[in-house]
């Protein structure tokens, strides 16, 4: 069996062996949820999505101090916004959303793993990259941001 894939150099469509692209599913999404106390700030923000911006900036800034290679954080489609955490042969994609409450702020968030489909990462570095960037993100989230109820729900 071959799989058709569009190749996008103009030589029209490769057939690409299925054995290249199966892989271990290691591209399962990650759902956490966490609350923070309420900052000044969001009651000058007019949009949400200022606030969202604003908490992942803050996010990429630390895990950039923990030695993490992460991009600029911006505004995430269809909601919140988003950052990437880069690692050799793939990346850990967080998009969060935040939403202010009477007495605190409550956000919900995606993580999820991007690799190449022609040379994707061993599935056992990529479960180490994500450990990593799973345990950073939860310390500096509780330790630095004063997040609580913190919850993981894996997918």
């Amino acid at each position: 069996m071959n799989l058709q894939f569009l190749n996008l150099d103009g030589r029209g469509k490769t057939p690409i062996p299925v054995n290249a692209v199966r892989t271990e599913r290691i591209n399962r999404a990650r759902c956490f949820k966490f609350t923070l106390p309420p900052n000044p700030e969001d009651a000058l923000a007019k949009r949400s999505y200022v606030r969202d911006i604003r908490i992942c900036d803050a996010i990429a800034q630390r895990l950039r101090q923990k030695g993490f290679v992460v991009g600029k954080a911006k505004r995430g489609k269809p909601w919140g916004a988003v950052f990437c955490v880069s690692f050799e042969g793939f990346s850990v994609t967080i998009m969060l959303n935040a939403n202010c409450q009477p007495r605190h702020i409550k956000c919900d968030g995606i993580t999820w793993i991007g690799t190449a489909r022609r040379h994707p990462a061993a599935p056992k570095i990529v479960d180490g990259g994500w450990a990593t960037t799973r345990q950073a993100l939860e310390a500096i989230l509780c330790e630095d941001f004063g997040a609580r109820s913190f919850e993981w729900k894996d997918e």
